[in-house]
């Protein structure tokens, strides 16, 4: 038997939007860009919260649509297809279900 073992960071989900200035500031993207500068291939993942309009339950659909990202990413670990010298930084919208 043989096991197969890939590293990978997810840092996230956080609450609140990473793009623009606030991928400086942010610890979540700050855990991806710690993996990437050791060689270890990862995602930082935000969600867009709405104070208002978005919920909990929000997280649990944007960690879903994350899921085919983050499947396809240990597949090009896997395959050894993957760049080295990069990080994702995933900003998912505050209104998912209508953003597919």
């Amino acid at each position: 038997m043989c096991l197969f073992f890939f590293e990978q960071v997810v840092s996230g989900i956080n609450k609140g939007s990473n793009c623009g200035y606030h991928i400086v500031y942010s610890g979540t993207v700050a855990g991806a860009r710690e993996a990437f500068f050791n060689d270890i291939p990862s995602i930082s993942i935000s969600y867009d919260w709405v104070e208002g309009k978005s919920n909990p339950h929000d997280f649990a659909l944007a960690a879903g649509v994350c899921i085919p990202i983050i499947s396809a990413l240990l597949v090009e670990i896997k395959n050894q297809s993957y760049p080295g010298r990069c990080f994702l930084n995933i900003d998912v919208p505050n209104n998912v279900a209508n953003h597919k």
